[in-house]
């Protein structure tokens, strides 16, 4: 008899498959998750890659997750649903039902006045329209990435790595083509057009009036006011402002990697890589989120000033980011652990909505800057738990040895293994619920980047942790 290890890496499970293998398949570590969850319990649910959180100004909200391929709702009585997305990766279809649509790596979505939410696929270059009835319609790409269509059907143009929507108060829609280095738009005529970029990946802090002439080098986050000034992020690490008339400023970063300038300028301030955007026009405030240094910042718009607002700030300046970590529920969220935090929104009563990524969760910081949980959990990886019973988050490796199976799972950055009982025990890295250090380091968390990261057998165990090696 010969034994096959099969590991799904969506699912989270390791399967064992005995010969023939047709007769027999066992699941020997991992609870599977339902590809789709039905109704769920806002205490139940278990979030996969949350990026962005969108308040419906019902009381409840909107969120996106990368690798479910799915948007869910949470309505203001606690219940969950899925709106968008089957759980499976595959291309939009116009014209289908919210629920039956595949939709591969959603990565923001925006919500306009009539309730119809946008929502960017990058995987799939396309941007889509969800109606308040649940159908879909196709706004931008025709599916084939690339960079066509100008001045003509939007829905046949091609994108190329589209990241962020945006949505103004006439109802045209705002698109980052980050790999297109283009901020395109779609009017009201269905036509799209490039508003700013000249296609090349060059960064510049150089103020301009001609938008067309100017670099927007990867852009990423955006945020548009009522006057019609949209703000985004670029991969020249800065915050730029495009008024209405076309003039681009920069509002912050000096292009400097770093976390510096907390408390004046912003436009002296250094960023590691600022994402996400989030407005409140009522104060005035501009909120950034640094995934790769775990911080959020605010900027106020009328002093130019940026400030530290959620996130621990590293205990030197000579380090690169704080560790992801979880901490902080109930208390200030200028000193709670964030991992990744991504998408921000500002909702009716001022509090801003956190999607902290790797940590699976999505976070409110009330006016008063206390930060709490809204949705999301930590998944079970208890040592010495029933193996079946463990809910691992992205499993790229297995190996069988003697003392039983090595799993590798890059989600939560953990080695685990499965002993010939049946039992796990993690023997290298921490899970997320137990990171509250401040600063990344090899000797207590370990970072797995990349999808070719395994294990290797021997007297040693060796794998890539953020180019050290254990």
């Amino acid at each position: 008899m010969f034994q096959v290890i099969i590991c799904f890496a969506i699912g989270a499970a390791v399967l064992e498959a005995q010969a023939p293998a047709l007769v027999r398949m066992d699941t020997v570590a991992g609870r599977l998750e339902p590809v789709s969850p039905g109704e769920q319990k806002q205490s139940e649910v278990l979030l996969y890659d949350p990026v962005k959180a969108i308040p419906d100004g019902s009381g409840g909200f909107y969120v996106v997750e990368r690798f479910h391929y799915r948007v869910r709702r949470l309505l203001a009585d606690g219940t969950v649903r899925t709106v968008l997305g089957t759980g499976l990766p595959g291309s939009p279809v116009d014209g289908a039902k919210g629920e039956t649509l595949q939709i591969t790596n959603p990565w923001d979505a925006a919500l306009d006045s009539s309730g119809n939410l946008f929502v960017v696929s990058e995987v799939d270059c396309t941007v889509v329209r969800l109606t308040p009835e649940g159908v879909v319609r196709i706004v931008a790409g025709s599916g084939v990435c690339g960079y066509s269509g100008d001045n003509d059907d939007a829905a046949k143009a091609s994108l190329s790595a589209p990241v962020a929507v945006a949505v103004d108060a006439a109802g045209r829609v705002y698109i980052s083509d980050r790999n297109n280095h283009r901020i395109r738009r779609v009017d009201a005529d269905g036509k799209i057009r490039t508003i700013a970029g000249t296609g090349q990946n060059l960064a510049t802090a150089a103020n301009s009036t001609d938008p067309l002439a100017t670099h927007v080098p990867s852009p990423r986050g955006l945020a548009i006011d009522k006057a019609g000034n949209l703000y985004y992020t670029d991969g020249s690490r800065r915050v730029r402002r495009m008024a209405a008339t076309g003039a681009i400023t920069t509002v912050a970063g000096s292009g400097a990697i770093g976390f510096s300038g907390n408390g004046g300028p912003a436009a002296s301030a250094s960023f590691r890589a600022p994402e996400w955007l989030a407005l409140d026009e009522e104060r005035s405030l501009l909120y950034v989120s640094d995934r790769v240094a775990n911080q959020v910042r605010v900027i106020d718009l009328r002093s130019g000033t940026i400030s530290h607002f959620a996130g621990i700030l590293p205990s030197s300046p000579l380090l690169p980011s704080a560790a992801d970590s979880f901490s902080g529920d109930g208390a200030q969220a200028n000193n709670a652990g964030l991992a990744s935090p991504a998408g921000l929104a500002v909702d009716t009563d001022g509090s801003v909505l956190i999607a902290d990524q790797r940590n699976d969760r999505i976070r409110r910081v009330s006016r008063a800057g206390v930060i709490r949980t809204l949705l999301g959990r930590f998944r079970n990886q208890t040592e010495n738990s029933d193996a079946k019973t463990v809910e691992f988050r992205s499993i790229i490796d297995v190996a069988s040895t003697p003392a039983g199976l090595l799993v590798l799972d890059s989600g939560t950055d953990v080695v685990g293994r499965i002993d010939n009982s049946g039992k796990f025990q993690i023997i290298a890295g921490i899970p997320p619920d137990k990171l509250t250090g401040r600063e990344r380091s090899p000797d207590f968390q370990l970072r797995f980047e990349s999808a070719a990261t395994s294990i290797r057998l021997g007297d040693t165990l060796a794998m890539e942790v953020d180019g050290c090696c254990v």
